[in-house]
């Protein structure tokens, strides 16, 4: 349980920092943080499958 939460948190720092690159971006006219705005949470939701993923044995 405790794995899944750490996970979670990880993934929603990603969200987080996607968020503030695409404001900055857009802010100052930064390219490379505009697009880093949208591939970090992109990144974060192709990490999610292995913490969302159950053993099932």
């Amino acid at each position: 349980m405790k794995e899944e939460n750490k996970g979670c948190l990880i993934l929603l720092a990603f969200l987080a920092a996607g968020i503030v690159c695409i404001c900055i971006g857009l802010e100052y006219d930064i390219h490379i943080l505009y697009v880093l705005g949208f591939l970090l949470p992109a990144q974060s939701g192709s990490i999610y499958n292995p913490f969302k993923g159950k053993d099932k044995n």
